[in-house]
């Protein structure tokens, strides 16, 4: 299975040389910014595109190993739980070829999904002196630790709304 088709469904027969220039084709314009609210397929276009940007050994001008399918099928997966209407996170890929989902409100509320070939996600947070790490399996309950962290981020500390 190649990188594209672990995130997209092509028709059988189009070659790799199609399925990339099809995707660079409708590939969203780059004003979609991490703020906009998470819609269908871009938080998969973001993955698509981390993962191809870091396809070879030594993608980050050092040793950086590349995206595997495993983790790659785990990223889309993750990526296609995330309920809509949730911030977008921006999607980078580590020097062990994980791909991380970081959300940001400001350097000291943050939060972080790692994303690797295993069947479970590693995360963090920072919460103004407050700190969360851990590790969850694929399942409900990751996500259950994303949404509640996402609270922490986006919600606590906010101005009360008048």
């Amino acid at each position: 299975m190649s990188a594209l088709a672990a995130c997209y469904d092509f028709e059988p027969g189009v070659s790799q040389d199609a399925r990339r220039r099809q995707v660079f084709a409708e590939r969203p314009v780059a004003a979609a910014a991490t703020s906009v609210p998470l819609t269908y397929g871009q938080l998969e276009w973001d993955v698509l595109m981390a993962a191809l940007d870091a396809s070879v050994e030594g993608w980050d001008g050092y040793r950086g190993k590349p995206v595997s399918q495993g983790v790659l099928k785990n990223a889309c997966s993750f990526a296609q739980q995330l309920q809509r209407g949730w911030r977008r996170p921006d999607v980078v890929v580590d020097a062990t070829g994980d791909i991380w989902f970081q959300w940001q409100q400001d350097p000291r509320r943050t939060f972080a999904v790692a994303i690797g070939a295993g069947q479970m996600g590693h995360y963090a947070g920072l919460f103004g002196t407050n700190r969360v790490s851990g590790a969850e399996s694929f399942n409900d309950r990751l996500l259950q630790v994303v949404a509640a962290n996402l609270e922490r981020v986006f919600l606590e500390g906010a101005p009360a709304a008048a």
